[in-house]
């Protein structure tokens, strides 16, 4: 998955290389232990891609950077059959964990988001699972693993999910390969609720 980060080169900082920013981004990503993916061949570097360089003494408010993450790439090496994820290319992949994503994200769930303005449902808070209260902070590791298996799903088969959501907008049932789910109309709310 690719994250955009946008960042600013004014005062002091302005004097600073296109090649120096680069190498001051790679150590904060490996400081703050961001799991980025690693690039193939004889010295394996941080998958980053900036925009066009400024002249050295030239401000911006916009700078971009692009990084590659590897969840899903490490979650994949962990598990047998990876090479049905391993085989795709990095596009395919992307799109997947996106679609993915927003499935799993179309799902109603227990407590409240940790800030109005995020835009997916995890983190969450205000609701504990086995007398441990969720930490705004943290999205559990059964809901990556569920994105990353549905993304595989997807990757390989786009038409792995189908469902019915009848007259009301509501699923009836959702399968993805041999699993079927279906669901009980009074656990359901109308419409879409994104709390």
């Amino acid at each position: 998955m690719k994250v955009r980060v946008s960042y600013s080169k004014l005062g002091k900082i302005r004097f600073t290389g296109h090649r120096d920013v680069a190498r001051i981004w790679e150590r904060t990503l490996r400081k703050a232990e961001v799991p980025v993916a690693m690039s193939t061949g004889f010295t394996p570097r941080l998958k980053m891609a900036f925009g066009l360089a400024l002249p050295t003494g030239a401000e911006s408010l916009v700078e971009l950077l692009d990084v590659t993450l590897a969840d899903a790439n490490a979650y994949f090496e962990t598990v047998p059959d990876s090479a049905t994820w391993t085989n795709k290319t990095d596009d395919q992949k992307n799109r997947a964990l996106i679609s993915a994503t927003r499935w799993i994200d179309s799902l109603n769930y227990l407590g409240d988001r940790c800030d109005e303005d995020q835009a997916l449902k995890w983190p969450r808070n205000n609701y504990d699972v086995d007398g441990v209260e969720l930490e705004c902070s943290l999205i559990p590791a059964q809901i990556k693993y569920a994105t990353y298996e549905l993304a595989r799903a997807l990757a390989n088969d786009t038409g792995a999910i189908t469902d019915s959501t009848g007259t009301t907008g509501l699923y009836d049932e959702v399968k993805l390969g041999d699993l079927q789910v279906k669901y009980s109309k009074t656990s359901q709310a109308v419409g879409t609720i994104n709390n």
